[in-house]
């Protein structure tokens, strides 16, 4: 059995979607099929008995409107006698504000490039020296695109980022809360 209520990018509850349990068939050539469907409720919850000899099942929603749109919500789910969701978002919408805390300033002749991707819009800048504290860059109302996640994964962008001067790259994820405000904090020592 799966359960949870499914929400848009701020947790308000969508009502009336289909929420689909989709595993493989191996009678089928490991083709996924739809094992177990149900339509949310008022509040957008949902509750789906399934059967599947699949270990590893997908949560696929499609909202009932005029062109029935459908989208993979949740992938990797190991198959078990139950799992409650709890919440799962539809979509993940964010702002993202990139931030420096300079403790000691580098010369002029550094520049930080920072490459940001996982989000609708990419960002990439580079940043001459010296370095000042604050805000340097935001992008507002940032729709991830590496949507579907995997069970037990939060929903992340990741991010590289260097400085001339060393010449390695440094590589990073940041998760992100849905429809709010993240932040990426450069500490410069």
């Amino acid at each position: 059995m799966v359960t949870g209520t499914l929400v848009d990018a701020c947790g308000i509850p969508i009502p009336n979607t289909e929420v689909i349990v989709l595993g493989k068939n191996s009678s089928i050539g490991g083709a996924e099929t739809g094992v177990g469907s149900v339509k949310t409720d008022v509040n957008g919850f949902f509750s789906i008995d399934y059967v599947s000899k699949s270990s590893i099942l997908k949560l696929k929603a499609r909202t009932f409107s005029s062109s029935s749109s459908s989208q993979i919500i949740l992938e990797d789910i190991p198959a078990k006698k139950h799992i409650d969701f709890n919440k799962i978002n539809s979509s993940v919408i964010y702002n993202l504000y990139i931030k420096f805390q300079v403790n000691n300033p580098y010369t002029s002749s550094d520049t930080l490039k920072i490459n940001i991707y996982g989000g609708t819009q990419p960002v990439y800048m580079e940043i001459n020296g010296p370095f000042t504290s604050g805000i340097v860059d935001s992008v507002m109302n940032q729709t991830l695109i590496n949507f579907p996640y995997r069970y037990n994964e939060k929903p992340h962008i990741s991010y590289q980022y260097s400085f001339t001067k060393y010449g390695i790259s440094f590589n990073a994820k940041k998760d992100i809360n849905t429809c709010a405000n993240n932040e990426i904090l450069f500490v410069i020592d």
